[in-house]
């Protein structure tokens, strides 16, 4: 009796794996192309886009929980915490031909102030741990600034993988400059 229990579940493996299983598509290559003034400038407008400064709380795979300091777009929903995902790496699950992030959150301090620029997050295939209800940086996109003493860091104004340094004040206005000028 367990021999053919077991080669059921084998003959119905087999099955499976030939039948309706396709292997993942290949991911997208995002480049190094993004900046953060790029991802504001292309986003902001839109009402799906949030724009927030928060402090990193604790972390869980590959997102973590920010305290909202500002809303500095005036369109969230009144939330004093809420969880965001980063880069997917360390999920298992590689790539089904969507774009992937490019932030590593998870990677900052906690009580760190972050600038982040997020949209709502929802299950992209089975299995993803994200939902709605939570938020997520921008696929391909630099999403995410630090903030300390007044001072950005991060990917701000070129495609150059280093970090940069600006005045968050100086930046706020030259953002708002160029997006009235388009």
């Amino acid at each position: 009796m367990k021999t053919k229990i077991i080669f059921s579940v084998i003959v119905i493996a087999v099955l499976g794996m030939g039948q309706g299983c396709k292997k993942p598509l290949k991911c997208v290559d995002c480049g190094d192309d993004s900046f953060f003034t790029e991802n504001y400038l292309k986003n902001i407008q839109s009402d799906k886009i949030f724009f927030i400064k928060g402090v990193a709380l604790d972390t869980y795979m590959y997102g973590r929980n920010v305290r909202i300091i500002e809303d500095l777009k005036g369109n969230f929903s009144g939330k004093s915490s809420i969880f965001v995902w980063g880069i997917e790496l360390g999920t298992g699950i590689k790539c089904f031909g969507v774009r992937h992030k490019v932030d590593y959150i998870n990677h900052h301090d906690i009580n760190d102030t972050l600038v982040m620029i997020l949209e709502e997050a929802r299950k992209r295939f089975h299995g993803d741990v994200e939902k709605r209800g939570d938020y997520t940086t921008i696929a391909c996109e630099i999403s995410v600034l630090k903030l300390s003493n007044d001072t950005v860091t991060g990917r701000i104004y070129h495609s150059y993988p280093y970090a940069q340094t600006a005045l968050w004040t100086e930046l706020q206005k030259e953002l708002n400059n160029k997006l009235n000028k388009k």
